[in-house]
């Protein structure tokens, strides 16, 4: 078992939370607060281009005094937003996540439709599930 083995579609979660990217920070975090995840896709002209997560918030949150319900959520989002596809390997992902220190990535079919998002914790969670099978720990 190696980790070229682990293929993206295997590790990420089928979630699509969207707002549009004119909506106000607070708008962006009560979605995410209602629906219980750390991270929303923003959207300017039906597309998403963008991501807007809790480390988003925090930082900017931290360097500005601006009322968050007058700010626009793609104003703090993270732009470019870098993707995985579903053959990608997890391997991928990981040096993605190194490098930007990001710890969600938007996934894409075929098509180049975002399915869902792999975070570092799913991928921890699933390959930590494959060894104990493989291990039969």
């Amino acid at each position: 078992m190696s980790i070229d083995s682990f293929k993206i579609s295997n590790f990420f979660l089928e979630e699509n939370l969207t707002i549009d990217g004119h909506r106000s920070v607070r708008d962006a975090i009560e979605k995410m607060a209602e629906h219980g995840v750390g991270h929303i896709l923003i959207c300017n002209g039906g597309e998403p281009n963008g991501i807007f997560t809790e480390r988003d918030f925090l930082v900017n949150s931290a360097r500005s005094r601006a009322d968050i319900s007058e700010v626009p959520v793609d104003r703090w989002s993270t732009h470019p937003m870098r993707t995985v596809g579903l053959k990608d390997t997890i391997r991928v992902a990981i040096d993605i996540f190194t490098e930007t220190g990001a710890r969600r990535l938007p996934v894409l079919n075929e098509e180049g439709k975002i399915v869902g998002v792999c975070t570092l914790q799913s991928i921890i969670m699933g390959v930590n599930q494959a060894l104990r099978q493989n291990l039969r720990l």
